[in-house]
């Protein structure tokens, strides 16, 4: 087996203005606040110290919003994947946390209990990991021993790291995603994956200083 390494580079997208808002997205189209666009450039600035060859995107504008500011700073053109999109949480669309307890108490409960739920009645987590993984094995697969970076969304983000390291779906909700831009990095040498960076925002506390 080849001992080439592959590196995927994997940013979340900036803000958004339900992010702002504190609503939840799912695979709502939303764009990005000004804030975000600000914070695209941030990351694109640091991102441009790297070789990075491809550049694939979630077909969501966020995520292609910020990967189009991103990949001016790489002279990359995003290619836009519909594995990425974040996962689908159905009814919980555009509510805000306090509006979903209310109205979907058992599958709040369920959900913070760490069972495998179908939020809203769209993914369990399961069918997230299972589509996000994929798009990794692919990026692997078709540019051994590049550099890559996907831009797609937090839960979506946590779900493909799970799988990568080999960890159980319930232990994603440990790889916390926290910050807009958060950067992550998987290496893939001899047929496993390593996480070397996670939930990283060091650009935008360097813009801050």
């Amino acid at each position: 087996m080849s001992s080439e390494l592959t590196t995927i580079w994997l940013l979340r997208h900036g803000q958004s203005q339900w992010n702002h808002e504190g609503r939840w997205q799912g695979q709502a189209d939303i764009q990005l606040s000004e804030l975000g666009r600000q914070q695209a450039h941030r990351v694109g600035q640091r991102l441009r110290r790297y070789q990075i060859e491809h550049l694939i995107s979630s077909d969501a504008t966020r995520a292609l919003e910020t990967a189009q500011v991103v990949g001016s700073y790489l002279h990359l053109t995003p290619s836009p994947h519909a594995g990425l999109r974040e996962s689908d949480i159905g009814a919980w669309t555009g509510l805000t946390s306090a509006e979903i307890k209310a109205r979907f108490p058992e599958e709040w409960a369920a959900m913070n209990a760490r069972t495998d739920v179908a939020r809203g009645g769209g993914e369990t987590y399961s069918e997230l990991r299972g589509r996000t993984w994929a798009v990794a094995q692919e990026a692997v697969a078709r540019h051994h021993g590049q550099a890559v970076l996907l831009v797609s969304h937090g839960t979506a983000i946590r779900a493909l790291i799970s799988a990568a390291l080999g960890l159980d779906v319930f232990t994603m909700h440990n790889l916390w995603i926290g910050g807009n831009t958060a950067l992550s990095r998987l290496r893939f040498r001899d047929g496993r994956f390593h996480l070397d960076l996670h939930n990283d925002t060091a650009h935008l506390e360097e813009a801050e200083a």
